[in-house]
């Protein structure tokens, strides 16, 4: 995250940013970056980094907007001084305190463990020749390494989970899970068509099929079809162990076979 998209001056008090970061075991620039809240209609949304969030994200800022919102790029959705969704920070305490409380209805969508830690190596560190000198740092990586999937997993497994990139961060404590958030409402990347239609539906009363799947597809990486090609088993031992807490509270299965089949 660069200071480009941190957004406004914040108007939150750090009393009550430390107060945040303690109940939910959170760092709060993170939440800071990822919470994206239509306070018009109070809903806010706890992104999860490779699980369509590109195409979530575009949706509301059309719908805040009140139809098509221009941006200079596709990518920059992500940026939050450009996005008119606020963000946590910009909020009274009180406020703030209601998007964590019964004021709004939250939601997410989550992704087998196995597809997205593999979309984020292949997406940060293989296929993108800008994110992958950014990321090999993070690894502790010499610049121009190029890690196999393991070399990834295995410096994964050794930073703390709050303390990891949001690409490689756990879905259980980005949603709040960790501090008993509850969401209203989970959508599967892997039936996404129906859930995001499920999701407008409940939460905007939009029974429209426009084609937001589309518009998140620029920086797509295929995860599910490249299982076979990157998974053996220390792989699987190792996303077993690093995403324990995922699997348990999504749903999701262990064995790779259930990956192969989503």
């Amino acid at each position: 995250m660069t200071k480009a998209s941190e957004g406004p001056h914040p108007i939150m008090t750090p009393e009550t940013m430390r107060a945040i970061n303690l109940r939910y075991g959170i760092r709060f620039p993170t939440w800071n970056y990822t919470v994206s809240i239509d306070d018009v209609r109070r809903i806010a949304y706890f992104e999860t980094p490779k699980v369509a969030c590109t195409s979530i994200k575009k949706y509301m800022m059309d719908r805040y907007v009140g139809g098509e919102m221009v941006l200079p790029s596709k990518g920059a959705v992500h940026d939050r001084s450009l996005s008119p969704l606020r963000q946590l920070s910009t909020l009274e305490d009180e406020d703030a305190k209601a998007v964590l409380g019964a004021g709004y209805r939250r939601f997410t969508f989550c992704r087998n463990p196995y597809t997205r830690v593999l979309s984020a190596y292949l997406d940060k560190l293989v296929t993108n020749e800008w994110e992958r000198k950014r990321h090999l740092p993070i690894f502790g990586f010499e610049p121009g390494a190029r890690p196999t999937f393991l070399e990834f997993l295995e410096r994964l497994s050794g930073i703390e989970d709050r303390m990891r990139d949001i690409h490689y961060m756990t879905q259980r404590r980005l949603t709040g899970g960790v501090g008993g958030l509850q969401m209203d409402y989970i959508g599967r990347f892997e039936r996404f068509g129906e859930d995001f239609q499920t999701f407008k539906r409940r939460f905007y009363d939009d029974s429209s099929t426009e084609d937001y799947q589309s518009f998140g597809k620029h920086h797509a990486s295929d995860a599910g079809s490249k299982i076979d090609s990157h998974y053996g088993p220390a792989e699987i031992a190792l996303v077993q162990s690093i995403y324990a807490a995922d699997f348990t509270q999504f749903g999701y299965g262990t064995r790779i076979e259930d990956a192969l089949l989503a």
